[in-house]
């Protein structure tokens, strides 16, 4: 028996795809999303856009494609991100400690989001709030937040989210540092639910 393995990328999905799609949805889709689909069926392609170099000697020239950059394509995005985090590894100091938490939002105000794409930037605004309210209620100062807005679910599906990275310290006047144990979930979303929903209104 002969098994035959071969890759599916997202270029490749959208090469066979694209134009099926755009004739059931293309008026519901964004400007935004068509660009992003051009860059990833020109990415590393030397027929759309590359740079040529020539050999002062033999006089033989040589094309190099670029890349698209973006972050949905397979070749460019998982790059991208490998360097983000391997960055912010370096950046955290090994002995020191963090939090991670996400928020979420229920399915009646996922089409609010959808429908306005700007607002979107309230869902970082109202985590970071509320977890600095816990830690200058709780220990009179802030602490450094990194935050990371996801609009889809695993499946795919349209789910705005936001992910925090949360320093599990902070430094005193005297410059030593104090660790935070614990962080009460249920009470810094209930701060969450009740800061967005202020903002929303």
């Amino acid at each position: 028996m002969q098994i035959t393995t071969w890759r599916i990328s997202i270029k490749l999905i959208f090469e066979h795809n694209r134009y099926t799609f755009l004739s059931f949805y293309g008026d519901q889709t964004r400007d935004i999303s068509k660009e992003s689909v051009k860059k990833i069926l020109w990415c590393r392609d030397s027929e759309n856009w590359f740079a040529s170099h020539k050999c002062d000697d033999c006089g033989d020239v040589k094309r190099v494609a670029f890349s698209c950059k973006c972050r949905f394509c397979n070749s460019c995005g998982t790059p991208q991100s490998d360097l983000r985090i391997s960055r912010l590894i370096e950046w955290r100091p090994a002995h020191l400690h963090y939090f991670h938490l996400a928020f979420t939002i229920p399915e009646e105000l996922r089409c609010f989001f959808k429908t306005h794409r700007r607002a979107l930037v309230l869902l970082r605004e109202v985590a970071v709030q509320a977890i600095t309210y816990f830690y200058m209620k709780k220990y009179g100062a802030k602490p450094w937040v990194l935050a990371v807005i996801h609009t889809f679910w695993a499946k795919l599906n349209w789910n705005p989210h936001i992910h925090l990275i949360i320093t599990a310290w902070w430094f005193k006047e005297d410059g030593v540092y104090k660790y935070i144990d614990f962080i009460p979930y249920l009470w810094v979303l209930a701060s969450w639910k009740y800061y967005l929903l202020k903002r929303i209104k």
